[in-house]
């Protein structure tokens, strides 16, 4: 198991964004936004279209050794979880950048993803939308959704293993995202997110 541990972790740890800034733009993105080596920062440095491509990468490298290892190896809960939550923590403290990585946004989204089959998609883009309109901290956007992530799961599929994970994740993007967090939230004057219904 702890192979696939490393692996995972690996894994998450491969830097996308940072690579595909210096590959394609000869950018540091480190340089931009909030100073993170994440996708957002990608997208700031370079556009739309290469942000996308990371956004792809990063999700993937979290999304897909996840997917391998719990559903064809046999895990115990703590492997479980264990193997679930390495991607994330690679992302966040990547030795390709002195341990020093991004805020592990993608790489959480990729896990959750592969843990729900899918199904949790369309949960997290509409939440990530719907918080995102109503109010511009985009740290609390995050946190909101996880929160939607966790209702979910506990009106439908209450699980320790998953609360486990869940309440890893939160911890880690809360401490990922603490200078932001301590930021009131600001309301949007005007959004046109139900305009038409």
């Amino acid at each position: 198991m702890l192979t696939w541990f490393i692996l995972n972790f690996i894994s998450g740890s491969i830097p996308w964004s940072f690579i595909l800034g210096k590959l394609i733009s000869n950018k540091d993105i480190r340089h931009f936004g909030d100073k993170n080596p994440g996708v957002a920062n990608l997208w700031k440095a370079t556009g739309w279209k290469i942000g996308t491509i990371g956004l792809i990468f990063d999700i993937s490298k979290a999304a897909i050794p996840v997917y391998l290892t719990i559903n064809y190896l046999k895990l115990t809960n703590i492997e479980f979880i264990l193997i679930s939550i390495a991607p994330i923590l690679g992302h966040a403290f990547s030795p390709f950048l002195k341990f020093n990585g991004g805020k592990s946004l993608a790489a959480s989204g990729g896990v959750w993803i592969s843990i729900s089959g899918g199904i949790l998609v369309p949960i997290i883009i509409i939440s990530l939308i719907i918080f995102h309109s109503l109010q511009k901290n985009h740290a609390w956007t995050i946190i909101l959704t996880m929160l939607c992530i966790l209702i979910f799961y506990l009106l439908t599929n209450f699980d320790y293993n998953i609360i486990s994970i869940w309440t890893i994740n939160i911890i880690l993007l809360i401490y990922k995202h603490r200078n932001e967090l301590i930021k009131p939230i600001i309301f949007r004057k005007r959004t046109n997110i139900f305009k038409g219904i």
